[in-house]
């Protein structure tokens, strides 16, 4: 029986997919795509983004930053750092579009959103580390191990500088390289607990954006 394949190109452009989403711990120089308002469901409130490193790949990762009783959380820490890095005073939001997963449709959807685009297109960099760590679900009571990438630094692209030595005046970078060897060692957080396998970390797939 003669067995045949035509040339799909989606199809081929998909098989490199993986390799084009940042997956592990480390330092990286890029932009951000896309920043918009977002809302959990406990009512928290924060920021989505999907940053470009270029040459490293693409990822899609939030920051909350307003709890729901309405005082500041971790995230907004994060958030006026890379409006200093950016030179920003405030952030405005207006209507923009975003891919968003979609849990009826299982997959993610363009919606519209508060879009913030005076935060994209300018250099800046951000520093993450891998977490393995366990998660219960309150509904299910479902135990999984989940694959994360997790920000913590936000620093100054030409120099290397971090925001608290920008404002010292220091001009060689410390911290950097300090928190760099901390952030390339995967932090394992995972419970003996938890049996099912590990979710996919919050790195997205260029173009998927």
């Amino acid at each position: 029986m003669t067995v045949s394949y035509e040339y799909n190109e989606a199809a081929a452009v998909a098989a490199d997919k993986a390799a084009s989403r940042i997956t592990e711990g480390g330092a990286y120089v890029g932009t951000f795509k896309n920043v918009w308002a977002i809302e959990s469901s406990g009512g928290a409130q924060g920021l989505s983004f999907i940053f470009d490193s270029p040459g490293n790949g693409v990822i899609e990762f939030t920051q909350y930053t307003i709890g729901k009783d309405g005082s500041d959380i971790r995230g907004a820490n994060f958030v006026n750092a890379m409006m200093f890095m950016l030179g920003l005073k405030q952030l405005k939001s207006e209507l923009g579009k975003a891919e968003v997963w979609d849990d009826d449709a299982k997959k993610r959807v363009e919606q519209e959103v508060e879009a913030f685009p005076a935060m994209c297109g300018k250099p800046i960099g951000l520093m993450f580390q891998r977490e393995l760590r366990t998660y219960k679900n309150p509904e299910t009571g479902k135990v999984t191990n989940q694959d994360n990438l997790n920000l913590e630094c936000v620093f100054q692209p030409e120099t290397r500088l971090l925001l608290s030595e920008i404002k010292e005046r220091k001009t060689t970078p410390v911290k950097y390289d300090r928190m760099l060897k901390t952030c390339l060692k995967t932090k394992d957080s995972r419970k003996p607990e938890a049996a099912e396998p590990a979710q996919p970390s919050l790195g997205v797939e260029a173009g998927s954006y």
